[in-house]
């Protein structure tokens, strides 16, 4: 599905008959923004698979406005579930212990995590035949992961970004190994992001593949050329924050040449 969400040509309904799975979930870990460029290839192959009559359920985490697409998915009558996850406290952790770690043990994975169970329990009733997980980074839904592996949801990951300055921690790179392993298929947005995550958990994922991110540029016609006349006027598109988008290496590679 996601191949045929970011397509170049057009896309044939067959290709999309062709799924055996006809519930779908889709689930974002976005958090502290309206909308990214990560929203945009789960999103996308969410809409197509609703336009193409697959039964489809949404999560995403509540921002202080309601995204343009969100809304759009819920007026074209996709269900829409926004949820307000929280940090736990010390009673959540007391209630993580018994009632889900604990008893998932005994009762073989059937106890939902205290986080954000009212979503969880939502996803149990739509009984999805996959659920996809998309990830801004390496492990924004590690619950959500969590708890499909927990309760044998067949499901698939969407990585969208990684560097060295997302390095996990040893515990939490215990429980996104797991995970990644675990899923259907953990796709990746470029190949120097599955090879720096496997080197950050220590393990080769054979169920690895990349996938491309969809491009809102027409494909046709030839690109204008520079101007021969000074100066010349660049621009870079991504929002300014080096840590993430990289200004300070652009600034270094430029006043090299």
């Amino acid at each position: 599905a996601f191949r045929i969400a970011v397509s170049r040509r057009p896309v044939h309904p067959i290709l999309i008959q062709a799924l055996e799975m006809t519930r779908i979930a889709f689930v974002s870990g976005l958090k502290g923004h309206v909308w990214g460029g990560s929203e945009e290839l789960w999103s996308r192959t969410a809409r197509l698979l609703h336009d193409h009559d697959h039964d489809i359920w949404v999560y995403v985490n509540r921002a202080s406005r309601r995204a343009d697409p969100i809304s759009s998915m819920i007026e074209s009558g996709i269900p829409v579930f926004e949820g307000t996850p929280k940090q736990k406290t010390q009673i959540d952790r007391v209630q993580d212990f018994w009632h889900y770690r604990l008893q998932n043990r005994i009762r073989g994975g059937t106890r939902i995590p205290p986080v954000n169970s009212r979503a969880k329990k939502r996803l149990l009733g739509f009984a999805p035949d996959l659920v996809c997980i998309s990830n801004g980074a390496i492990g924004c839904a590690l619950d959500w992961m969590e708890f499909c592996r927990s309760n044998r949801i067949p499901y698939v990951i969407i990585c969208q970004a990684n560097s060295e300055s997302l390095w996990p921690a040893d515990s939490i790179s215990d429980r996104l190994a797991a995970c990644y392993q675990a899923a259907e298929q953990a796709c990746f947005v470029s190949h120097r992001n599955r090879e720096l995550f496997e080197l950050q958990v220590g393990l080769r994922l054979d169920n690895a593949r990349v996938v491309w991110n969809p491009i809102n540029v027409s494909l046709h016609g030839q690109l204008d050329p520079l101007p021969m006349a000074e100066p010349c006027v660049l621009a870079c598109v991504g929002r300014l924050e080096p840590m993430a988008k990289g200004q300070d290496l652009l600034l270094q590679v430029l006043a090299t040449s």
